[in-house]
């Protein structure tokens, strides 16, 4: 799919609430706590992207993306949307180095994991601030690769390298730390079923599905390396329906499948190939407020929309450094308000997307273009 852009006032684009989430400015923390610091918003035009191309019905609207984060004067901090176009300036403290996992919360806030700065970088739209989380104390991240909110606005998150889920409040504080080298060895994705209590956290290196409840208590694990239903090589992603069904990317597989809360085996979707609709290196997988479930491939440099029988419905990008486009793309989550969120890691970025309405079945005997 080409893609097709018109200007339009980034004014404009500020009426939604999701621009404001990243309209912010970053300061070091100097405990486990976070504090943050404002950032002046500065307006300009900024071209529209949409997929599909006119004159079929828009289903997915690019909004802009997010790159650098500073620690310095509010004076001489770029504005925000320097930040979603990418420009360097000389007062630039800090870029995004490798981000990996997204997520956006209740609260209205974007969480990013970055695994080379070694931290949790907050966006705030209620306050126009960013914070930095988990860079020293008992809270403190080696490699952060997963995250996930509660609806009490705790924010959970998966630390590889320490084999561990660090906890923190709303606030940044740190609560608590669960798993630990006795339970995990690759802890790479969460996702938290507040209605059942339960926390689901994916194991690569394990390959499988672990189930705790809210205080970090271990129930049980499924799931073992291997390729029939239920088994997984790699997993890497996991969403949950609104039913509570799982769903899960189940990379060296090449496939998705899904769960019930229980993690038993419901069906699967899925396999290797170079056309549109096959997996290569699928990642991070998302549920939009219709159930279509997005896939991010790293080796196509795409997304890919599916229903839930695994009909696909759309793709967006390709390999790239251009908006829509990709370098090893990971993390993918959809908030309460449709707006979509993109890791986008070699290219040091956040993208960020809208889902505006219903897909239609695609053709899907054509060459994946991230080829």
């Amino acid at each position: 799919m080409n893609i097709q852009s018109c200007k339009t006032p980034f004014r404009h684009l500020l009426k939604t609430p999701l621009l404001l989430a990243a309209a912010a400015g970053m300061l070091l923390v100097i405990s486990s706590c976070a504090t943050q610091t404002p950032v002046k918003v500065v307006e300009e035009e900024t071209p529209e992207l949409v997929w599909p191309n006119p004159p079929e019905q828009a289903i997915i609207r690019y909004v802009g993306f997010v790159r650098n984060v500073e620690d310095i004067d509010i004076k001489e901090r770029p504005g925000f949307a320097d930040l979603l176009a990418g420009k360097d300036t000389k007062e630039s403290a800090s870029t995004l180095n490798k981000p990996f996992g997204v997520h956006g919360d209740n609260q209205g806030r974007l969480f990013v994991t970055d695994t080379a700065l070694g931290a949790l970088i907050v966006f705030d739209r209620e306050t126009d601030k960013v914070g930095r989380w988990g860079e020293t104390g008992m809270g403190k991240l080696s490699k952060p690769i997963g995250v996930t909110s509660d609806k009490s606005g705790r924010v959970y998150v998966c630390d590889v390298v320490d084999r561990r889920v660090v906890v923190f409040d709303s606030e940044g504080n740190y609560v608590t730390a669960f798993g630990g080298k006795e339970i995990f060895e690759s802890p790479v994705a969460i996702a938290v079923n507040d209605d059942l209590k339960r926390i689901y956290v994916l194991d690569s290196k394990q390959h499988q599905l672990i189930i705790f409840d809210m205080q970090g208590k271990h129930l049980f694990s499924v799931g073992q390396k291997g390729g029939r239903p239920g088994d997984f090589m790699f997993p890497t992603g996991i969403a949950i329906g609104s039913d509570g069904r799982l769903f899960i990317s189940d990379t060296m597989n090449f496939r998705v499948q899904i769960l019930d809360s229980d993690g038993g085996y419901l069906k699967s979707f899925g396999q290797i190939g170079q056309n549109v609709g096959n997996f290569n290196r699928p990642k991070g997988i998302a549920l939009d407020s219709d159930g279509h479930i997005y896939v991010v491939d790293a080796s196509f440099g795409n997304f890919q929309i599916f229903d839930e029988d695994g009909q696909l419905l759309l793709y967006i990008g390709q390999n790239g450094q251009a908006p829509g486009e990709f370098l090893l793309p990971t993390g993918i989550h959809i908030d309460q308000k449709n707006n979509v969120y993109v890791a986008d890691q070699i290219n040091h970025r956040v993208q960020i997307f809208e889902y505006l309405g219903k897909p239609q079945p695609v053709e899907t005997e054509v060459e994946n273009p991230g080829q």
